[in-house]
């Protein structure tokens, strides 16, 4: 969403009528699909909507998905392998840790939020672009 296309107080602002995630480019979604080239379309700096679930997400989702298959497979076994991380993709924790390593070495093209951090983050992002963020 560019401001200029969409001024923040304009009656037809997209996030009036949409939901955030329909806003932003899903980039997996765009790769499955064979859309990839809609990206050279966005104007830059692009922002993207990308899927890193959260552990407690991917296990209980996970565990949904394995009863189907497995129905008498416990919570408490799922949760005890991803922290194990004996998971399908590798593990899990190895996953969250590229994206930390991403976003030190590609500060500029990767953001990694920590929750403890978030308000610190967002404040310095936002001033940098001569935004303010109320502290709380």
């Amino acid at each position: 969403m560019v401001r200029r296309a969409y001024p923040p107080g304009a009656a037809d602002h997209p996030l009036r009528r949409l939901n955030p995630h329909q806003c932003v480019p899903f980039l997996g979604g765009l790769f499955s699909s064979g859309r990839e080239g809609k990206l050279d379309a966005l104007p830059s700096p692009r922002l993207m909507n990308t899927h890193m679930p959260l552990a407690m997400d991917m296990v209980v989702s996970l565990w949904h998905y394995l009863r189907t298959v497995y129905p008498d497979v416990t919570l408490h076994d799922v949760f005890a392998s991803a922290c194990d991380g004996a998971m399908v993709r590798g593990p899990f924790w190895d996953h969250i840790a590229g994206y930390r390593r991403a976003s030190e070495s590609r500060p500029g093209n990767v953001l990694f939020l920590l929750a403890i951090r978030l308000d610190e983050i967002v404040a310095d992002k936002l001033g940098a672009m001569g935004l303010t963020f109320p502290r709380v």
